[in-house]
């Protein structure tokens, strides 16, 4: 679990970067007398930026920005922001405000940079808000692990593999049972590293397929934990 986090927070930064990029990029060419008053300009800079806008991202400065919107909001996609909710109607009005902010291109060039990275900023926040409030919907409908409803019965054949389990639904624990009625079709057990796979599964596999005399190969990755279980059974 801490590699994926890991690896969504690489894409995330990746895809936040990326969209500050472009959007520096589009405020350098489309506001040049700004950083030309400033001498943050050179000859070999502007002829990048010729280069860049013949590519096709850069040919108008509407189509820059939507690169740099989408790259922002997917970033916030991959990262579900955590914390209190905010209220819809704020974050409605800081993104309609700042949609409109940096989707006008104002006549001077300082305008439209103030305009730009205002409108840009205020729409991030929006975006990082809806996340944050889905992420803590979700979190909330199942914050008492809330479950389906699952086989209550006890299906026990000379071959079946019967795993007891507790579950809960509508708000009350239930006993049920997991029935492997016949094992020989093949079993498939999914679950990321720390799940709980071995203690829940494979331990009561083995030792139910030991007692009812079933010969097995046991490849145990772990090293020795299903070993000393098939040990410990025989």
């Amino acid at each position: 679990m801490a590699t994926n986090k890991q690896e969504y927070e690489k894409i995330y930064f990746f895809l936040v970067i990326s969209s500050y990029v472009i959007l520096t990029i589009n405020l350098f060419y489309y506001a040049q007398p700004v950083f030309s008053a400033s001498g943050l300009t050179h000859p070999a800079l502007l002829k990048i930026m010729l280069g860049l806008r013949e590519g096709g991202i850069f040919r108008t400065p509407l189509r820059t920005k939507a690169w740099a919107f989408l790259l922002m909001v997917i970033s916030h996609v991959v990262r579900s922001g955590k914390g209190k909710q905010v209220n819809w109607w704020l974050v409605g009005a800081f993104f309609v405000v700042g949609l409109v902010l940096y989707a006008v291109r104002p006549r001077t060039a300082a305008t439209y940079m103030v305009t730009t990275v205002t409108g840009f900023v205020m729409c991030a926040w929006a975006v990082a808000m809806v996340s944050r409030n889905l992420h803590s919907f979700r979190r909330a409908d199942n914050d008492v692990n809330e479950t389906f409803e699952q086989c209550d019965e006890l299906i026990s054949t000379p071959d079946s593999i019967n795993i007891p389990t507790k579950y809960q639904y509508k708000k009350k624990i239930h006993n049920g049972w997991i029935n492997v009625v016949n094992p020989f079709r093949a079993t498939m057990v999914l679950g990321v590293p720390g799940s709980g796979k071995s203690y829940s599964v494979y331990n009561p596999f083995i030792e139910q397929m030991v007692e009812k005399g079933y010969s097995m190969f046991v490849y145990d990755y772990k090293f020795p934990d299903l070993t000393e279980v098939v040990y410990n059974e025989t």
